[in-house]
């Protein structure tokens, strides 16, 4: 867990800023609004249910000189569209934020550059749902999309296609811990839920300062009936982190390279510290810094029914995967049908890890020592795991 705080009628508008006309007299009746000329805004734009709002290419919306607003747009209704609008940070935190009770919202095809500083989309706020984010582009941003957790009960969101690029924080970070103190509020167990995630790019280099508790593409915490699909991702610290008792996480089709080789960070491509019923399933992770595949535990809590299928994993800075935990009750988790090359240790055993089978994958075997048991006191299923070079056996232990 990590803890943010923060501070329809059918009427066609041409809004033009060299005529003088007040951006916020034309928002302000809902409707369609089409702007062909730049803004600067004094105050935050406030856009009202009912109102579809485009730009002509090359029209910007930023801050006025010196000011620094709480965020330059809000949403605060149903059936918001705002598509092609470029909008530019100076100094404000937020660029766009959702306000308590917004639903049916689409974002389509805008430019949001944070300038290093602000978020790019901000939930945190009640009642949030339906919500389409769809090739949008994010830049200079801090966190990408933001959800924290005064939106605890986001539900229904799409966000495709879009592209993160120079993020300062994380990409994507849902952000929903469970029976802890954040924020000054007690948290509960209304978690965000059904959000799909596919087909981002995510550019998240390292930046000065940068601490080991952001550098993500996709962080979920407590969340659930979460997918992650078909994403390209490069990320200085993990890929996709998964925490906070979340369940129901898909993480499926998905690039993912972490490319810093320091040691202040996690570095592997999927890390997981605890939840249930997750499948991680036909991903590539190549040139992972760390481990490929991380499955590790907290303090009360350890992953359970996790699904490692099918993915392809070469050329990673540690192991293939690392997997701890048991002592807390049985994992019920099965690895099966994967590829590990070009990693110091293809699997990594750690704990007392029961009801956990390993089997049919294809791995590694030139170093000798194809599963580390060395720190396993538990029972492990391992069969069937072949050499991914000669066809042999790839069943033996190191360490015990």
């Amino acid at each position: 867990m990590r803890k943010f705080q923060l501070s329809a009628p059918v009427l066609v508008l041409f809004a033009c800023a060299a005529l003088g006309q007040s951006i916020d007299a034309l928002v302000s009746k809902g409707g369609k609004v089409h702007l062909t000329s730049s803004y600067q805004l004094n105050h935050t734009l406030i856009i009202p249910s009912n109102t579809q709002l485009t730009c002509d290419s090359g029209v910007k919306l930023s801050e006025a000189p010196m000011l620094k607003l709480n965020s330059l747009l809000q949403i605060t209704g149903k059936g918001v569209h705002i598509e092609g609008c470029s909008i530019y940070s100076s100094a404000t935190p937020v660029i766009l934020a959702l306000g308590p009770h917004s639903s049916d919202i689409s974002l389509l095809r805008n430019h949001l550059n944070g300038n290093n500083n602000a978020h790019g989309i901000l939930i945190d706020t009640p009642d949030i749902h339906d919500v389409t984010i769809e090739s949008n582009v994010f830049e200079d941003v801090k966190f990408g999309i933001l959800q924290n957790v005064h939106a605890a009960d986001l539900t229904n969101v799409l966000i495709d296609r879009n592209t993160f690029s120079n993020v300062w924080a994380d990409a994507i970070e849902l952000n929903n811990p469970v029976t802890n103190d954040c924020c000054g509020i007690r948290l509960g167990d209304v978690r965000a839920s059904h959000v799909t995630i596919r087909g981002n790019t995510f550019r998240v280099p390292k930046h000065a300062g940068a601490g080991a508790g952001a550098g993500f593409c996709v962080g979920i915490a407590g969340a659930h009936d979460i997918e992650v699909s078909g994403n390209d991702c490069v990320a200085w610290n993990a890929g996709i982190h998964v925490e906070d008792r979340a369940y129901n996480i898909r993480i499926t089709g998905n690039s993912i390279l972490t490319d810093d080789h320091e040691t202040n960070g996690e570095q592997s491509a999927i890390w997981i510290n605890d939840g249930q019923h997750i499948v991680i399933s036909q991903n590539t992770i190549k040139g992972s810094a760390a481990d490929g595949i991380h499955v590790d535990y907290t303090v009360g809590h350890q992953a359970s029914d996790v699904e490692i299928q099918n993915n392809k994993i070469t050329d990673c800075g540690r192991y293939g995967m690392f997997i701890s935990g048991g002592s807390l009750g049985p994992m019920n988790s099965r690895v099966h049908d994967n590829i590990v090359t070009g990693c110091a240790k293809p699997i990594v055993l750690i704990g007392k890890l029961n009801s956990l089978s390993i089997h049919s994958n294809s791995l590694d075997t030139k170093n000798g020592c194809v599963f580390d048991t060395s720190q396993n006191k538990g029972e492990v299923e391992i069969r069937d795991n072949k050499d991914v070079n000669s066809g042999g056996d790839a069943n033996s232990t190191c360490g015990r």
